[in-house]
């Protein structure tokens, strides 16, 4: 029987993810890959990311136009499975964000986190 657990998400960038895994810390590798879970049970992802529990991993899996989450969260340790869902989902965010107001011609003047966790970003553009 397998305790994997699958939640969607909003996320669709795979270069994207990968940019919010590194920003995050998050220990991952990126292809074809497996990760683990209860009995030595595994299951396909392109990303795999290393828990503390070493035979269990989180995995990011390529769903038509998204990304799921998959993961034994029942042996996954050092990682809440909302709070690991929503930093990934938030750095990924501003990071898209940013990069869609720079393809537009604007500049990031400031950029700060506030204690609840919002991101507040300055842009300026020069008019021509």
């Amino acid at each position: 029987m397998s305790h994997f657990t699958r939640i969607r998400t909003t996320l669709v960038d795979g270069d994207l993810i990968e940019a919010a895994l590194r920003e995050l810390g998050y220990t991952f590798e990126r292809g074809s890959v497996r990760i683990k879970g209860f009995t030595s049970q595994t299951a396909s992802a392109e990303f795999r990311i290393t828990t503390q529990s070493r035979s269990y991993d989180i995995g990011l899996v390529k769903n038509g136009g998204h990304y799921d989450v998959v993961a034994d969260w029942y042996g996954v340790r050092g990682f809440s499975r909302q709070s690991f869902v929503d930093s990934v989902t938030r750095v990924y965010t501003v990071i898209a964000t940013k990069k869609t107001l720079v393809a537009q011609g604007f500049n990031i003047a400031k950029e700060s986190t506030e204690k609840n966790g919002e991101t507040r970003i300055v842009l300026r553009r020069v008019a021509l």
